[in-house]
């Protein structure tokens, strides 16, 4: 019985390490490439740098309709990849996302080159957005990154009974306008 247990926690031990890696180490030991899907990308990343996904609402998105491209970051702002074939974009709601479709076509470790990538401009200094979309009741809102957590927030104190349903959907439309 020792010995599982020591099995038991030397393989904890090892995930736990393994997961506190980033975003940009996983990408630069090739365990995410070309060719991947987003729901592969972000398993890849839940495994190995599990506070860098890129299907959480925290993190970043914007689509690029008539190019069928899609940019994904971590909410750091480290790591930027783009999707081809994106006919369906990531949409999150306040906690959980719905990953879309899309094959990873390319990583970058800055915002203005991915953007530059994909639109095919030579020189582009842009900066990303600092809003997400919100899918809630069926529209689409854009909320402001720095808001997610307060919503999270808001849930938890909802769930857990510390606010009345009045006070979760009153708090909430001032947050989500």
């Amino acid at each position: 019985m020792l010995q599982f247990s020591k099995i038991i926690l030397i393989f904890s031990i090892t995930f736990f390490l393994s997961a506190c890696s980033s975003g940009t180490k996983v990408v630069n030991s090739n365990k995410i490439k070309p060719g991947m899907s987003k729901d592969k990308v972000n398993l890849v990343l839940y495994v190995n740098a599990m506070m860098d996904q890129i299907t959480i609402p925290q993190s970043y998105r914007e689509y690029f309709s008539s190019e069928k491209k899609e940019i994904l970051g971590d909410d750091k702002g480290k790591v930027y990849y783009v999707f081809k074939n994106v006919n369906t974009p990531v949409k999150c709601g306040i906690l959980l996302c719905d990953t879309g479709d899309g094959i990873l076509e390319k990583t970058f470790f800055s915002y203005s080159e991915a953007r530059k990538f994909v639109k095919g401009q030579e020189t582009i200094k842009v900066e990303p957005k600092t809003t997400v979309s919100i899918e809630n009741n069926g529209q689409t809102n854009e909320v402001e990154t720095a808001d997610i957590d307060k919503l999270q927030t808001l849930i938890k104190d909802f769930e857990s009974g510390k606010i009345t349903e009045e006070e979760f959907n009153n708090k909430k439309s001032e947050i989500i306008k």
